[in-house]
C-alpha cells in the first residue's frame, strides 16, 4: 500500500507590505510652494502640518485594519 500524504495549501498569496520610511516633507513642501506659485508658504502652514502628521502616522505603525478607521477621521 502506498502511503499518501495531503498537503492543504492556501489559495492566498502572501505579499510583505512595502515599508516607507519616515520623511521630512516640511522644507521641500515649502521650498515647491516657493518656487513654482504665486502663494507664500505660510498660507499653507496648517496643511502641510496636517499633511505631515497624517505620514507619519500612516508610517510608523504596523498595517492593521483597525489603522484605516484612524486615519479616515
Amino acid at each position: 500500500m502506498i502511503s499518501v500524504h495531503h498537503y492543504i495549501m492556501s489559495n492566498l498569496l502572501s505579499i510583505p507590505y512595502k515599508k516607507a520610511d519616515s520623511i521630512e516633507i516640511k522644507h521641500a513642501t515649502r521650498a515647491y510652494i516657493s518656487n513654482h506659485s504665486g502663494a507664500h508658504p505660510e498660507e499653507f502652514r496648517d496643511d502641510i502640518n496636517s499633511w505631515e502628521d497624517l505620514r507619519k502616522s500612516a508610517v510608523d505603525h504596523m498595517v492593521h485594519e483597525n489603522r484605516v478607521e484612524a486615519m479616515l477621521l
